[in-house]
């Protein structure tokens, strides 16, 4: 950009395309820092490492998860509870179903939540955390909302300190 070029063009480009920052030489940056701040641009700062980006997208993978899972439930809520759960036991149930997808949802929010491989211990613990086919329903979805919940608040205050620690964080991907 030269003189008398438009800042104002340039401010509304990155805005719309906030990876363009990285790109810009450090006088355009100067030049629309200011009028990207009018608009509420929040992009500035250094990307996030890609181990953070990584570690986001495995929660995020993991609340979609949940979220898949708690249809599940309700969809399946016949093969649900302390006597109902037993019907996993036969071969030809569709409480199998279910119970297939609560074991790949455990593994995905336990990945997610102890940031890698889950341990045999681990895999006990996200039993009992877990929605199971033997909890009643509301407590097996009562389980489910409550991973929900979490995840979101840690992806939240995860995102919040990448930011203070100077990061740029795309802005509408938290759930």
């Amino acid at each position: 950009q030269g003189a008398g070029e438009d800042y104002e063009g340039l401010a509304d480009t990155v805005a719309s395309n906030p990876a363009l920052w990285d790109n810009l030489t450090p006088t355009a940056k100067t030049r629309i820092a200011p009028i990207l701040a009018k608009k509420g641009f929040t992009g500035f700062g250094r990307p996030m490492a890609e181990s953070a980006v990584t570690e986001l997208a495995q929660s995020r993978s993991a609340v979609e998860s949940l979220r898949d899972l708690r249809r599940t439930l309700e969809e399946n809520e016949q093969y649900i509870g302390p006597i109902s759960g037993v019907q996993a036991i036969s071969p030809y149930s569709e409480a199998r179903k279910a119970r297939a997808k609560i074991d790949l949802v455990r593994q995905r929010v336990g990945s997610a939540l102890e940031k890698g491989v889950l341990r045999k211990e681990d895999e006990e613990k996200y039993k009992r955390i877990l929605a199971t086919l033997y909890d009643t329903p509301s407590t097996a979805i009562a389980k489910v909302d409550m991973l929900i919940d979490t995840l979101n608040r840690d992806m939240k205050i995860f995102e919040e300190e990448q930011r203070f620690g100077g990061r740029r964080v795309q802005i509408g991907r938290a759930s």
